[in-house]
């Protein structure tokens, strides 16, 4: 009986590794997806509007030319703009 929870334990084992790594691979693409898009576009049309051109001075698609804290910066507004509007006019 031993034999056999420790062939289907070692079966099982490494398959759900690999479900779990496809798992978390795949919640990060979307998670980096969201962030690096969706957000960033939302935070930088909000900002160039603010600033009337100014700032950010990189185009919309180019956040990778961004220092690092700017651009998550820029993000983080992007996701507060989203998630107040959607509070806002949900209803």
């Amino acid at each position: 009986m031993d034999d056999v929870v420790d062939l289907l334990d070692s079966l099982i084992r490494p398959l759900l590794r690999l479900i779990v790594l496809l798992v978390r691979g795949l919640w990060w693409a979307a998670h980096d997806w969201i962030f690096e898009t969706i957000c960033w576009g939302t935070g930088w049309l909000v900002l160039r509007i603010v600033t009337l051109g100014r700032w950010p001075t990189v185009g919309i698609a180019e956040p990778h030319k961004m220092g690092d804290a700017d651009a998550m910066l820029i993000a983080l507004l992007g996701l507060a703009v989203l998630v107040a509007s959607g509070y806002w006019f949900w209803p």
